[in-house]
């Protein structure tokens, strides 16, 4: 054999046709095309295939995604309509609880005026009971000493009944110038007065000493005259020797 194959390097080779692709067969292309047409013509098929599948797929999915928005929005409508209606719940609450607690700081305020009335109320009876008592006991206490202790009426009915004569009460009293009409008209006024409001208790009253107190109070809480003021001092200063000293509304009723 001439050409030397056994040589390393080819190149080396006297006959230049030898190669080291020599022993391979050429590719045989139309075979090849007939072995990759069918997998080629399915790929044509799928290419020229319409796309309705894809285009259904691809409609269902944005329903899909607007029933999905549409859900979201509704959600979001619904929250928001039960936040309103809780803002709205809690400001009915508060209002609520603000109109109750202004009926409840009224209720208090109208049950604080009560008590400061019956306070004020029962401050003022027990002082127009001091003087109606002072005056129902010297009237007692002159009756005694024009009548003795068994006559048991009043100066006024002793004077109106004929019983007793004006100047015998002068004369008692030892003051000339006391009217009969004003001392009438003062015990007269005193009881009228005094019968608007209750007894108080015996216990304040009581230890109220009469040449401090007794006149400033006729003055304030009763509506009389300066005549009639004077017609008071005339009997306090007529009593006040036969009690003692720093005598109170409980020695003058001893006394009577």
């Amino acid at each position: 054999m001439k050409l030397g194959c056994v040589k390393r390097d080819w190149r080396d080779c006297p006959d230049k046709r030898y190669t080291p692709y020599a022993n391979y067969k050429p590719l045989n292309l139309v075979t090849l095309l007939k072995e990759i047409q069918p997998f080629l013509l399915s790929v044509l098929e799928y290419a020229e295939r319409p796309h309705d599948n894809l285009q259904a797929t691809i409609l269902e999915q944005d329903n899909k995604i607007i029933k999905l928005s549409n859900k979201i929005l509704d959600v979001e409508e619904e929250a928001a309509k039960t936040q309103r209606q809780l803002s709205n719940k809690i400001l009915d609450v508060k209002e609520e609880a603000a109109r109750t607690q202004r009926q409840l700081s009224n209720k208090i305020y109208s049950i604080k005026e009560e008590l400061r009335k019956a306070k004020e109320k029962a401050a003022k009876s027990e002082n127009m009971n001091v003087v109606y008592n002072f005056v129902h006991s010297v009237e007692q206490i002159l009756c005694h000493c024009l009548f003795g202790s068994f006559f048991n009426g009043k100066i006024t009915q002793a004077l109106n009944s004929g019983k007793i004569k004006w100047p015998e009460v002068q004369a008692v009293l030892k003051c000339q110038d006391i009217n009969k009409e004003c001392l009438l008209k003062t015990i007269h006024k005193i009881k009228g007065q005094r019968l608007e409001y209750g007894h108080t208790s015996k216990s304040t009253a009581m230890e109220l000493v009469l040449s401090e107190r007794l006149i400033p109070i006729a003055s304030e809480h009763f509506s009389l005259h300066r005549n009639k003021i004077d017609v008071l001092q005339k009997l306090l200063a007529w009593i006040l020797p036969e009690l003692p000293a720093s005598a109170t509304l409980k020695d003058l009723k001893t006394e009577a």
